[in-house]
């Protein structure tokens, strides 16, 4: 599989936890899936939010292509 769209973020080792520990929260509790409410774009911004990861607002924030283009802008490493 081709990586076509990458953003490199540094988190620390407790933020790293935090982010498993959500993981297997919501593996234990699956949230309903449903395109707009509760989808692939808000599965990685809870992951994100448990490991302080900042991205913007998140009510604008509709696809995986515009949550990319908000973490490039807010998290930028070369």
């Amino acid at each position: 599989m081709k990586r076509t769209d990458s953003c490199k973020i540094r988190v620390s080792k407790d933020a790293k936890k935090l982010m498993i520990k959500k993981l297997r929260e919501l593996q234990q509790n699956v949230p309903k899936y449903r395109v707009g409410d509760y989808d692939c774009v808000s599965f990685v911004m809870d992951l994100a939010d448990a490991g302080g990861v900042h991205y913007g607002r998140r009510i604008f924030i509709q696809t995986p292509l515009g949550f990319m283009e908000e973490l490039k802008k807010h998290n930028y490493i070369e």
